[in-house]
């Protein structure tokens, strides 16, 4: 998987279907039939992350990935290893939301591996191919902005290993607060990165 980096949106950028965000106003458009049948083979394995924090009277917001039906997940470790924090919580596609325990994490890639609880087996996420990814290439990303649930963004990869790590960068989607740990799927419903 590579990390991917979101870029601002530019002329050429479609519209993102989304709630506003920071005062802008966002005009959803029809989506493809295409892009309704990869959104509803990928929306199972998007999980919205929030994390109560007891100091700031406030939740942290990111987003993440299933991987296994047993209810593994990946988030960023920004997201869900917050200094005075609570019990983190997951909304699910279904609308259930979900405790989960870190199994372990990565500072130096800003993830971190989190299990659920409890509950029915999960549908998770395909990982594509190493070789997957290539610019150009259009992508759908979960997140939630404004902590507004299941949100998603087309987008398109701008740039693969721009500084010689596994690295993306993406261009057109609106992508900011909110998705970090955003899963990035591509038109074959592949995981193949994880918003940073």
């Amino acid at each position: 998987l590579a990390l991917a980096a979101g870029c601002a949106p530019t002329e050429e950028a479609t519209p993102v279907i989304s709630p506003a965000g920071d005062d802008e106003v966002i005009v959803a458009i029809d989506e493809a039939p295409w892009q309704r049948e990869l959104l509803s083979k990928c929306r199972p394995g998007a999980v919205d992350w929030r994390v109560l924090h007891f100091g700031k009277n406030g939740w942290y917001v990111g987003s993440g990935v299933v991987l296994h039906e047993a209810g593994y997940a990946l988030v960023n470790a920004h997201v869900y290893l917050v200094p005075g924090s609570g019990l983190p919580m997951a909304h699910l596609s279904d609308d259930s939301w979900r405790s989960a325990r870190v199994l372990g994490y990565s500072p130096e890639s800003d993830l971190c591996m989190a299990k659920f609880e409890d509950g029915p087996p999960l549908t998770p996420a395909v990982i594509a191919d190493r070789d997957a990814p290539a610019p150009g290439q259009d992508v759908l990303v979960f997140g939630q902005p404004k902590a507004q649930l299941q949100t998603h963004a087309w987008a398109a990869i701008r740039a693969m290993n721009a500084d010689s790590e596994e690295r993306m960068e993406l261009v057109g989607g609106n992508i900011r607060r909110g998705f970090s740990g955003g899963p990035v799927f591509n038109d074959r419903a592949e995981l193949i990165g994880i918003i940073s």
